[in-house]
């Protein structure tokens, strides 16, 4: 089992195609032709670290997971594929493209199927928390997980748990503030595994991997809601040690934006 995290390339403007057809006057010293032919491509990428935009060149759009794996070799931002967790290539909502060092340095990009497979998830723990009595109007799925999560300024974060090549789990979270402590938290929107894989430590590992990224941006708690039916979930949490915050009770205002209407949350 394999558990990846989120991180990207973003393509300034779209250019797929490492070369463009040139029209252009050739001379060969006798005679001038209108000729038309390929020439070398080249757009600007911004390297983001972290969430950090680190660097932007000027390159053709092929390879781009070796240039920035040795861009930040040379920079001694790190020191192997060790100290890769992932990489994507960001070109639109429709291409996103992965890199998982496991794949070794020259692995392939791939359009990755973790958009569907999280779409597809997400519609089974709807359906598992509608089945316990849920009555909120539910309304996510892939095309708002690539929407939401990826871009100039995505809305939350994500790890994607894997076993046997297939997408089995995911886990997206965001980072808060808590003014009674005086502390940074990590604050889980969504964990689920599918149900034939569960029982093998994969939303164990999903916690832990979220709680080693808390800690390295200075959070020193996880918070997250529980459906107060979902009593396996609960049951789940409470075998790693976590406890029920008492005396709080989650409330919610719809405001509207200029991508969705205001909706009643229950």
């Amino acid at each position: 089992m394999k558990v990846f995290g989120i991180g990207y390339w973003r393509l300034i403007e779209t250019m797929l195609e490492p070369t463009v057809d040139f029209d252009y006057i050739e001379y060969d010293g006798e005679r001038a032709a209108a000729v038309t032919r390929p020439v070398i491509a080249e757009t600007p990428w911004t390297l983001y670290v972290e969430k950090r935009e680190w660097v932007t060149f000027m390159c053709s759009p092929i390879g781009l997971h070796q240039l920035a794996l040795g861009f930040l070799l040379s920079e001694g931002v790190i020191g192997g594929l060790d100290d890769v967790w992932q990489l994507k290539v960001y070109l639109d909502e429709a291409h996103v493209y992965m890199y998982f060092p496991e794949a070794g340095l020259n692995g392939e990009l791939a359009l990755p199927t973790c958009a569907e497979a999280i779409g597809s998830m997400a519609a089974e723990f709807q359906a598992y928390l509608r089945a316990l009595g849920d009555k909120t109007e539910f309304d996510w799925g892939a095309s708002k997980y690539l929407r939401d999560g990826f871009g100039d300024n995505p809305a939350f974060e994500g790890l994607v748990a894997e076993t046997e090549s297939e997408v089995a789990g995911y886990l997206l979270y965001h980072f808060g503030y808590d003014t009674n402590c005086g502390q940074r938290l990590l604050f889980i929107i969504d964990l689920y595994v599918r149900k034939a894989v569960r029982h093998r430590g994969i939303a164990s590992a999903l916690m832990e991997r979220a709680a080693e990224i808390g800690r390295s941006r200075g959070a020193s708690a996880i918070f997250w809601s529980v459906y107060e039916r979902n009593t396996a979930a609960l049951r789940f949490y409470e075998t790693l040690g976590a406890k029920p915050v008492n005396g709080l009770r989650f409330m919610s205002l719809a405001i509207g934006n200029g991508n969705d209407p205001a909706r009643k949350i229950d």
